[in-house]
């Protein structure tokens, strides 16, 4: 039961996504969002403008017009990561969700270094209680509103760069 998918084939597909918060040197103008048809048949090209080793943005989407309920959902998107971030192997990209009181939740760590580089990675999380490395106090996973990706230089050289392409977003519940 999908509560939420979403692919790139549309350019339109774009609209639903937005900055949603940058730290060090990141801000709205670091970010370059695009469709992009060089990986297959659409995907979102996200290009984010490094200036230093602690930067991070995060790149979020409504859920919808409800909130949703996470109670045995299954988080899963492909990230498309470029090798040199990879050989880099400082970064990390965490999936994070906020409530309807905006109060953040992360669903943990993914080291870019152990991911595939050039390569399409299929991220899944099966949200559960010990699936979340933090929340925000109040944290409510039975009324998230946002999905996002946070992307973490995490002390990666800051002329390390490359175009992520982002496809195949879900939220699905679990049988």
């Amino acid at each position: 039961d999908a509560l939420l998918s979403q692919d790139f084939t549309l350019p339109e597909a774009l609209d639903l996504w937005a900055f949603d918060y940058g730290e060090g040197t990141i801000t709205e103008d670091s970010v370059v969002a695009s469709h992009s048809t060089d990986m297959g048949d659409g995907s979102m090209a996200l290009d984010i403008n490094w200036g230093s080793g602690s930067d991070k943005l995060m790149w979020s989407r409504s859920v919808g017009t409800e909130p949703l309920d996470l109670t045995a959902a299954v988080v899963r998107l492909d990230l498309y990561v470029p090798q040199s971030y990879v050989d880099d192997g400082n970064m990390g990209v965490k999936v994070f969700t906020k409530d309807e009181s905006y109060v953040y939740g992360s669903l943990g760590w993914n080291g870019i270094g152990a991911l595939s580089g050039d390569s399409w990675n299929t991220i899944e999380i099966v949200v559960t209680e010990d699936a979340f490395d933090f929340t925000g106090t109040g944290y409510d996973s039975t009324n998230v509103l946002l999905l996002g990706l946070e992307f973490v230089a995490n002390g990666k050289a800051a002329d390390v760069g490359g175009t992520f392409f982002i496809d195949n977003v879900e939220i699905i519940r679990q049988p």
